[in-house]
């Protein structure tokens, strides 16, 4: 745009008044003012060094350069590769520590085994193909065909875990022979609701019906204790004379 059209544009409601003294005077100065050039000042030497020397503070990708895990920088060398400090820690031998701990722990056990103080117990039994977590006066219901009659009293021998409010005592799969006794007794022999099974063939006019009853036997869980001390070692009797 001219300047031209610019003092027109600036001028325009003072267009009257152009052509009288008034109107010159101030098309005069609005040139002047227009066309006068801001004073220059020579800025100070310190600051002409600031502003030619750029800035030195890293990138986004000189940041990012730190970041890689591979061996090589992005332009081949090895200037981007940091290098974490290397700490040595002398690892002390925890294997005494951990079998004091575990003799602690084992007389605790025996103490409340021997004064009976470890309440009511409960155990994971493994009866006919299925694990029962039982506990004393627990009734369960075996599925399936089970040679014992009503009456006849039971020990489970296939024990998996026992437990009580402070303590645990887990098998690899079974807890040893003679160390938990959990006892049962026959109370029901019975027949589980009718299954009907249906079959039917379309377009050969083929329709089979058949009903099947599976007996049950109920057991009531009347004793689980722990008989002896743990880690203690049966006296194996009947060995006299054998040389093994």
């Amino acid at each position: 745009m001219s300047v031209a059209g610019v003092l027109h544009g600036c001028l325009r409601p003072t267009f009257s008044v152009w052509r009288t003294n008034i109107g010159r005077e101030r098309l005069a100065s609005c040139v002047a003012s227009m066309t006068r050039l801001p004073e220059v000042t020579q800025p100070p030497p310190l600051l002409l060094l600031k502003h030619a020397i750029p800035s030195r503070q890293p990138n986004l990708l000189t940041q990012i350069r730190g970041l890689r895990s591979g061996p090589m920088g992005w332009g081949g060398g090895r200037a981007g590769v940091r290098t974490a400090a290397v700490t040595q820690e002398v690892v002390e031998d925890s294997e005494e520590a951990e079998k004091q701990l575990t003799k602690e722990v084992i007389q605790c056990v025996n103490q409340q085994i021997q004064t009976g103080e470890y309440g009511r117990l409960f155990a994971v039994v493994f009866l006919q193909g299925k694990q029962h977590l039982v506990t004393t006066g627990d009734l369960v219901v075996n599925q399936g065909f089970f040679p014992p009659n009503i009456g006849d009293e039971l020990r489970l021998e296939k024990v998996l875990m026992v437990g009580s409010r402070d303590f645990s005592l887990y098998g690899r799969p079974l807890l040893r022979p003679g160390l938990v006794h959990v006892e049962a007794t026959v109370v029901e022999k019975t027949l589980s609701h009718c299954r009907i099974y249906f079959r039917y063939t379309r377009r050969k006019n083929s329709r089979k019906s058949k009903f099947n009853r599976e007996t049950h036997t109920v057991l009531r869980i009347t004793r689980v204790e722990v008989m002896r001390l743990v880690g203690e070692v049966p006296e194996v009797e009947g060995t006299e004379g054998k040389i093994f």
